[in-house]
């Protein structure tokens, strides 16, 4: 028989801190002792589970909103990840005679149609703990259904204590400060992220399981997952609203979104009074699959720099104008560095700069009225405007090498005493979709289109940093040194 011990653990409090001692006994003799005070890793009322797998909500009775017979079904509700995240019910009754009362009318006519809620039932306005395991209930008899949920929300938002929620498909930053798993306080790893804009504490913890192999089974699946764990809380302690906390929730998912240049959106927020569970927002969300896409977090530095964000966006974004603003803006600017075709990478963000241009020197400053702005003589002196005030270079990279040959046959066919700039040739590019010619958008290669729709991209992450104030550094689309770790700061940090 082995003479191995395991290794016990002790708990004390020193100075508010938690202190978790393991204690090991070596094989050759004496004691091995480790330390650490790490805090609980966030858990949330819904846990995840493997890449791909379905996230079980509730399984048990319930009544579909709506049904004036008032009749009982029982069954599961899930989060189900593809085609996109979303919440389906799957439910039978014990009648096999029912009439489905949410069956689409036969009438011929193209009409909208309402999807489903479910009443779920509460105890002491507490909500069903999280099923694990096959459904409880037998789902062969009577008649069945199943069911795409519209999003509902569950219990009551009121004075709530916090709001959790999950990330899927988020970012790969290995550090941040430690964190210890809750169930077994033995085990802890560095994931930890926490911002404090104005007001708000908020907090996103990395699952442990998510490392570099989890990452690459994402890509190489095609999967979506949770990722991390997130928490909003006031920064005093004091009690809010969840209808407080929406704001701050579409923040969070521009600045995820902008970090990592796909969609990234928080699901399932729950809200909290003590340990209870008391509310939920059931329903989907668009997300994108994990690719190496947008050039803005680095995985070294990203916890830094993602606090940053989260912190400057979410301020910004207190004003519903600049949500509005900020939203449009974030959508150009993943939707082109994400998954479109060459020629609209150039195009969309110019339409994101132009939004930006008009929103900062029309309705914010009010340096030019409306008719000064239209005034001007073309779309590029507007984006010009622009990056000449966020202090962003229009010279053409020197990595950018067939944006350089743009510029060289623009000069000759214009026969232009000096060759365009990165922004001219991005918007020479632009104009020949925009605007078609004889020039057919042919004549330039799939190399020069895609060094133009980079650079056009750059700059709209550069003037969206520059619009909510950010200040820190960022991994450079235009950077010779593209080795993790490699950052250098914003053009307007940079610049005396």
């Amino acid at each position: 028989m082995s003479d191995v011990r395991q290794p016990s653990i002790e708990v004390r409090f020193e100075g508010g801190r938690r202190i978790v001692s393991t204690r090991q006994q070596r094989p050759g003799g004496g004691e091995f002792v480790h330390e650490h005070d790490f805090p609980d890793a966030l858990v949330h009322q819904y846990m995840p589970t493997s890449p791909g797998e379905s996230v079980p909500l509730y399984d048990g009775d319930f009544k579909f909103a709506g049904d004036d017979e008032g009749r009982t079904w029982f069954g599961r509700a899930a989060l189900i990840w593809y085609p996109s995240p979303h919440v389906l019910s799957s439910a039978s009754s014990p009648s096999r005679d029912v009439t489905d009362f949410m069956d689409i009318r036969a009438s011929g006519k193209r009409e909208w149609v309402e999807m489903p809620s479910i009443e779920v039932p509460l105890k002491d306005g507490v909500l069903p703990a999280q099923p694990v395991g096959p459904t409880t209930q037998p789902m062969d008899s009577g008649r069945r259904r199943t069911d795409r949920l519209a999003p509902q929300v569950i219990g009551d938002g009121s004075a709530i204590d916090r709001l959790t929620f999950l990330v899927p498909n988020g970012w790969d930053t290995p550090l941040g400060s430690g964190v210890a798993d809750p169930a077994d306080l033995r085990r802890y790893w560095h994931g930890r992220l926490e911002a404090f804009p104005t007001g708000w504490h908020i907090t996103i913890d990395r699952r442990p399981e998510v490392n570099r192999k989890f990452w690459a089974r994402l890509r190489d699946e095609n999967a979506s997952a949770v990722t991390h764990i997130g928490q909003i809380a006031r920064d005093d302690g004091s009690s809010f609203d969840a209808e407080d906390a929406e704001p701050v929730l579409q923040a969070l998912r521009l600045a995820f979104s902008l970090a990592v240049g796909r969609t990234v959106t928080p699901l399932l927020p729950v809200g909290w009074r003590g340990r209870h569970a008391v509310w939920a927002r059931w329903g989907g969300a668009h997300i994108d699959r994990v690719l190496n896409t947008g050039h803005f977090l680095d995985r070294q530095d990203g916890v830094e720099q993602l606090r940053e964000l989260i912190e400057r966006v979410v301020d910004y974004c207190r004003v519903p104008e600049r949500l509005d603003v900020l939203q449009y803006a974030t959508s150009y600017y993943v939707t082109a560095t994400y998954d479109v075709d060459v020629e609209l990478g150039v195009a969309l963000p110019v339409s994101g700069m132009q939004l930006l241009a008009y929103n900062r020197f029309v309705e914010q400053r009010r340096s030019h009225t409306k008719k000064q702005w239209k005034a001007l003589p073309a779309t590029e002196n507007e984006i010009r405007l622009l990056l000449d005030d966020c202090k962003i270079p229009t010279g053409i990279p020197a990595t950018h090498g067939y944006l350089r040959g743009v510029s060289r046959k623009a000069q000759s066919s214009e026969q232009a005493p000096t060759p365009r700039d990165a922004l001219g040739c991005v918007m020479l590019l632009r104009n020949k979709i925009i605007h078609p010619t004889s020039t057919k958008p042919g004549t330039w290669s799939a190399y020069e289109w895609s060094e133009a729709g980079d650079y056009a991209a750059h700059c709209l992450l550069l003037a969206i940093l520059n619009t909510v104030g950010y200040q820190g550094r960022h991994r450079s689309a235009w950077a010779e040194n593209i080795w993790e770790g490699v950052t250098e700061p914003v053009p307007w940090a940079a610049t005396p």
